[in-house]
């Protein structure tokens, strides 16, 4: 019995040194490591990209398995969300918004002199404003 407590105790003492050597390498210093969540869609990889270029100071790096709503929910409860995240629909902003997680730009967008009604397409109002069912543009998008 004590030989197999002692082969399980170095068999874990390899197995941290293996986890130590294949660990990713720190983030350059001064640069902040930002986590998207979204699809593994080929263009997010020209699209982060442009953002590390535009962006010297941060670094934006793709995590496509935890692109479930209920993920980003309870891992950003929890304290281990990323910083951001993909949102498709009026469910799924709600729940974001209901959940705490989702943060109000509004202000934001005004100082930097963005006016959402008149500079984005009518039609995605409902994902990008929680209660903007009166926004919709009803068959303007189409045509």
């Amino acid at each position: 019995m004590k030989k197999f407590f002692v082969f399980t105790f170095i068999f874990l003492i390899v197995l941290s040194i293996v986890a130590w050597k294949i660990q990713p390498p720190p983030n350059p210093p001064g640069k902040t490591e930002l986590t998207w969540v979204s699809d593994d869609n080929p263009a997010r990889r020209g699209q982060i990209a442009l953002f590390n270029k535009l962006y010297p100071k941060d670094i934006l790096k793709l995590d496509p398995d935890n692109s479930g709503m209920e993920k980003v929910i309870v891992q950003s409860l929890a304290g281990v969300g990323p910083d951001l995240f993909d949102c498709y629909d009026g469910f799924q902003l709600s729940a974001y918004v209901k959940s705490g997680i989702a943060w109000d730009v509004t202000d934001q967008l005004k100082k930097m002199g963005i006016n959402v009604k008149k500079q984005v397409w009518p039609c995605i109002f409902p994902d990008l404003m929680l209660d903007a069912a009166d926004l919709r543009c009803g068959n303007q998008c189409l045509g």
